[in-house]
């Protein structure tokens, strides 16, 4: 047999701002089963009939209530599918509305001894408010929940999965009022890297994640350049009301060499009268950095003594990395 019952339940919060309220209701509009008569007693009691049962409820969040719960009975053989129109839960909320909504479920068969077989155990469904419409003056399927156990399955009845369903619909009356508090979002620690070999970018960085319950978005570029990157994190709720964070920095440095290739070895005539050389041409060399040449120096002097004078040419990158060549006069 199975009852219609409306549990209604008023929220009165007082609250500094005001709003409309708004009524959220529940119901279950159909369940079904193939179990068959699992009933050992052959007279007497319930005896030779399936006794199916489905049980709900739904508890609210983050208020943690649960705000009703009711039980279907039907004492017929081999149930099927039952429609119904159950409406269960209904609530006014006058100040503030809950994030989400958790409903369980559970279904089995009852024998006359009131031992529970086929036993779906509870099963639990979390629905988040903003996918509820507002308002929603009919009411709509939410979805059809399926579950299997193992038990005796059809008429007469053989061993087998008995699969139970339930079907919720809900409804709603008013508009949620715009959602006005903000997300959070902690951004990852700050990361150092090299750059790529022959590169003045660097394009295997490892954020990490931020600490945040939604999703997120970042404004990293795909490979990094040399230096400091201040990496934003952006948190949007499903209410559209954001946050970022912007603590976290990408440093990326330089460690590889320049390079350098002196210029040919010179030979030079000792200047008319004197011993020693001057005003000697060393040539220029040529370097190259992937990234930047701070300085190309060397210490050759104004006059050479006979005999060789090794010059030693060292090149300076702009993150002060160094590399040297020698050169023969």
């Amino acid at each position: 047999m199975f009852k219609n019952v409306l549990f209604v339940l008023f929220l009165a919060l007082f609250c500094g701002q005001t709003w409309s309220q708004v009524t959220v209701e529940f119901r279950i509009s159909a369940v079904s089963s193939d179990v068959g008569d699992m009933d050992p007693f052959a007279a007497g009691g319930n005896g030779g009939a399936s006794d199916p049962r489905w049980e709900f409820q739904v508890t609210d969040v983050p208020f943690g209530a649960t705000q009703a719960s009711f039980q279907f009975n039907n004492n017929t053989n081999c149930p099927g599918t039952i429609g119904v129109a159950n409406t269960f839960f209904s609530q006014v909320y006058s100040c503030s509305a809950p994030t989400s909504f958790n409903f369980q479920w559970r279904g089995y068969e009852r024998d006359a001894a009131g031992v529970g077989q086929a036993d779906t155990g509870p099963q639990i469904i979390n629905i988040p408010i903003g996918s509820l419409a507002f308002p929603q003056a009919a009411f709509t399927t939410i979805a059809t929940y399926s579950f299997g156990v193992a038990g005796t399955v059809g008429c007469p009845g053989g061993a087998g999965t008995v699969t139970w369903t339930i079907t919720l619909q809900y409804r709603t009356v008013g508009t949620l009022p715009p959602d006005q508090t903000l997300p959070t979002i902690t951004c990852p620690a700050d990361v150092s890297s090299t750059v790529d070999v022959g590169l003045c970018t660097s394009s295997s960085v490892v954020l990490g994640i931020p600490v945040t319950v939604l999703s997120v978005t970042n404004n990293a570029p795909a490979v990094f350049p040399l230096g400091v990157t201040n990496v934003t994190w952006s948190v949007t709720d499903p209410t559209g009301n954001s946050a970022t964070c912007n603590s976290q920095d990408v440093t990326v440095t330089d460690i590889e060499n320049p390079t350098i290739l002196c210029p040919a070895n010179v030979i030079v005539s000792n200047d008319v009268g004197l011993c020693t050389a001057s005003g000697v041409a060393l040539g220029v060399p040529i370097e190259n950095d992937n990234c930047s040449v701070l300085s190309v120096t060397n210490d050759g002097v104004a006059n050479y003594p006979i005999g060789t004078t090794v010059v030693t040419w060292t090149v300076t990158d702009g993150s002060l990395n160094t590399a040297s060549c020698a050169q023969t006069v």
